[in-house]
């Protein structure tokens, strides 16, 4: 008895291990401005560090964004800003529940 309850536990413990939420993939959180694109860290970057505002977040699209102002996890009317000391084309800051998250360039989008 005891072999058969173990036997039907690790059963069930590899079966939830293998299997999706929903049947949905995770997707890097992504937001493109100027044929670039940009994963969002969770890495605040400091108000002081927050420079002009060049962007804004237009569009939701999933699972990936593929035009410019999109984002997949970003809400729409999000802003987009200038780092203080970094060039926007390797890092911006998105604005998000308050906060300025920093985003790094992964690379220019593939349909330009």
């Amino acid at each position: 008895m005891f072999r058969l309850l173990l036997g039907v536990l690790l059963a069930i413990s590899v079966l939830s291990g293998c299997s999706q939420q929903n049947g949905t993939a995770s997707y890097p959180s992504v937001v493109i401005w100027n044929n670039t694109q940009y994963g969002l860290s969770v890495e605040e970057v400091p108000s002081q560090q927050i420079g002009k505002q060049i962007g804004e977040v237009m569009k939701n699209s999933h699972p990936m964004p593929k035009e410019n102002n999109e984002a997949n996890d970003t809400s729409v009317g999000s802003k987009l800003y200038e780092i203080s000391g970094k060039d926007s084309e390797d890092a911006i800051a998105v604005e998000r529940d308050g906060k300025y998250l920093l985003a790094t360039k992964n690379g220019l989008l593939n349909n330009k």
